[in-house]
């Protein structure tokens, strides 16, 4: 049995392969290794590429902004041969599994490795998908309505799924071009890894399910720093889950383990968390591990409106407390800051540009907000009228990218549009700065790059000149 799997949500950005995609690759082949699965990832043209493996699965992975990308994919697939069995995962169709398209077979709710191997075992089998109501955490089709079984329980031991399959991805040609990433200080081959599952807190923006957090364990993170590191010769790694520090005793095993390794020292890492977790004691460990960048939702300047969106778990003085700490053992500071939120006022703005700049941040990303489904604020935006479950995602889409929703309570529309425009100015002037790092620019790492791939040689000249602060 043939199984293809696309992530729509991919995008596209170098250095960032969708790691749902390759742990789904990575499970099946160690326990159902007599199922053939692929990816597709990157393509000009999906469909095609999907097709021309002749699958008789084929897998989708979406968010919400993408998600009618993922309807018109399955919609090609189903009018050119209707026998392939289609199924949806992801973000988007765990929160409304209500709302399956009929152009989907079956959808994936939360975790998605051990019961995607059920279904295609389950398919294996039977030839057919007949027998879905014994398999739980999806939703189906059945009798012109749509079912959801029961919830599937979480895998408790996280090292029971392998090392996510990079290998399914085209790493060396694509995504682990020379660039300014991770840490974001100098040009190298970098990519990103998770080495926990999960989340206790509940943010009101947030559209990730409430889970428990789980851990890998400090062995098996440290097998996969090495592995990107001998395999894939990478020279900074971003890890990604917010809760990477918050178990101090397996932050410190993961640094013994670290010291034995041929990458320690020579890998720079960038690393996020929570400023209300954030303490010396990690930090000592972190700037002895080699990271180099620090992470930090700080969302706002605000003292009420912080409350507001984490639902009181952290405080301005966290925030600042944080960054005294970062600039001590000399971390570099990557901070995330939302505005539009429905209770936020100029005064909040004000203070968020303040501590900003009295922070000396060296990195600031701003996004607008966006009620997502699953979040708080996608119930909030359904009483104004804006979204609805069933809405066409498209329109969706268009609103989020070009920052149109509006579910701010003090601002009026006209004057929302322009606090966007000049918080995205005020990001990117912020941000950038142009200098010519000599250094980067002649290396012998970038020579070498540029000769073997000469097409793109003036994208590495541009990451060398547009250096980031």
């Amino acid at each position: 049995m043939k199984v293809v799997l696309h992530s729509v949500e991919n995008t596209g950005e170098e250095g960032h392969p969708p790691l749902p995609i390759a742990y789904l690759c990575s499970y099946i082949r160690k326990y159902a290794p007599e199922i053939e699965i692929k990816a597709i990832d990157h393509a000009k043209e999906p469909i095609r590429e999907i097709l021309k493996l002749n699958p008789d699965v084929v897998g989708i992975s979406s968010m919400s902004l993408p998600f009618y990308k993922a309807r018109e994919i399955a919609q090609k697939i189903k009018k050119i041969n209707p026998k392939t069995l289609v199924v949806l995962g992801g973000h988007h169709i765990s929160n409304l599994p209500q709302t399956l398209p009929e152009e989907f077979d079956i959808g994936v709710i939360g975790e998605g490795e051990e019961t995607f191997k059920e279904i295609l075992q389950n398919f294996l089998q039977d030839g057919n998908i007949k027998n879905l109501k014994k398999i739980k955490g999806i939703c189906f089709h059945h009798n012109g309505q749509i079912k959801i079984n029961p919830p599937r329980p979480l895998i408790e031991n996280l090292d029971d799924i392998p090392i996510p399959a990079r290998d399914v991805f085209d790493m060396e040609g694509y995504y682990l071009q020379p660039r300014r990433s991770g840490t974001m200080q100098t040009i190298s081959r970098g990519t990103h890894m998770i080495t926990s599952k999960g989340c206790p807190f509940n943010c009101v923006f947030c559209a990730s399910p409430r889970k428990r957090i789980r851990f890998f364990s400090a062995e098996r993170v440290v097998e996969e720093m090495n592995l990107l590191y001998t395999k894939y010769n990478v020279q900074e790694i971003a890890i990604v889950d917010d809760l990477f520090v918050v178990d101090i005793n397996r932050l410190k095993k993961i640094l013994e383990l670290m010291k034995t390794k041929p990458f320690y020292k020579k890998v720079s890492f960038f690393c996020e968390t929570r400023t209300d977790i954030f303490n010396e004691e990690m930090a000592i460990i972190l700037k002895e591990m080699n990271v180099k960048t620090m992470a930090f939702g700080f969302e706002s300047g605000s003292e009420e409106e912080l409350k507001y969106l984490k639902r009181n778990t952290t405080t301005v003085k966290d925030n600042n407390r944080a960054c005294k700490i970062c600039k001590k053992y000399g971390f570099a500071i990557d901070g995330y800051f939302i505005i539009g939120s429905p209770i936020q006022t100029r005064e909040d703005l004000a203070k968020t540009i303040k501590f900003i700049k009295d922070n000396k941040i060296n990195y600031i990303s701003i996004a607008t907000a966006t009620p997502f489904p699953g979040s708080d604020w996608w119930e909030y935006a359904k009483k104004l009228g804006l979204v609805d479950d069933f809405m066409d995602f498209k329109e969706f889409d268009t609103q989020a990218r070009n920052s149109y929703f509006f579910i701010n309570q003090n601002f009026s529309k006209e004057e929302y549009e322009r606090i966007i425009r000049y918080m995205k100015k005020f990001e990117e002037n912020f941000n950038f700065n142009i200098s010519i790092a000599f250094k980067d620019l002649f290396s012998l790492f970038l020579i070498k790059r540029a000769i073997k791939n000469p097409k793109r040689a003036w994208t590495y000249i541009k990451h060398s000149l547009f250096k980031k602060k």
